[in-house]
């Protein structure tokens, strides 16, 4: 909608929240400026995703990798530990993640995947497990797994 108002014009949209794609950011759960690694994978069966997960554990010391099933073949890996942007950057390229995803971080300074499903295809999150990194001594953000996890109904 647009309203001039003066010299102004005031745009906006009215959402239907029955209809809108519910995302979390990856500096959601920090008050710091840090974020969490969020990565999207698509194309990939999950066999692929959870070695994608070690993969990234080994490399960069990351302490756990929890695995969601995003669509038919896709899937969304968190990690939860506290990064600073660079780390995120640096992880996030390293990763076989989305391109859109990668560029979008750029752009926006953070990284955004979504919580709810779409409804133009079947895309319910669903918890797939979580892959531990039991040499890594970095901090996990506890009540942000329990909200990830309540977030996606699972």
């Amino acid at each position: 909608m647009r309203i001039k108002i003066g010299n102004r014009i005031l745009v906006f949209d009215l959402l239907d929240l029955d209809k809108t794609v519910l995302g979390l950011n990856s500096d959601s759960f920090t008050d710091d400026g840090r974020h969490v690694f969020m990565c999207d994978l698509d194309g990939v069966c999950l066999r692929d995703a959870r070695k994608e997960a070690r993969r990234l554990l080994s490399k960069f010391d990351l302490p756990h990798m929890m695995v969601f099933r995003s669509s038919e073949d896709g899937y969304h890996l968190y990690s939860l530990t506290p990064l600073t942007f660079d780390e995120l950057v640096e992880i996030t390229f390293e990763s076989k993640t989305d391109y859109n995803h990668k560029m979008c971080m750029l752009n926006n300074g953070f990284t955004t995947l979504r919580l709810t499903e779409k409804k133009q295809k079947d895309s319910k999150i669903e918890f797939e497990g979580e892959i531990e990194n039991e040499e890594s001594d970095r901090k996990i953000l506890k009540g942000a797994k329990s909200a990830l996890l309540k977030m996606t109904n699972n």
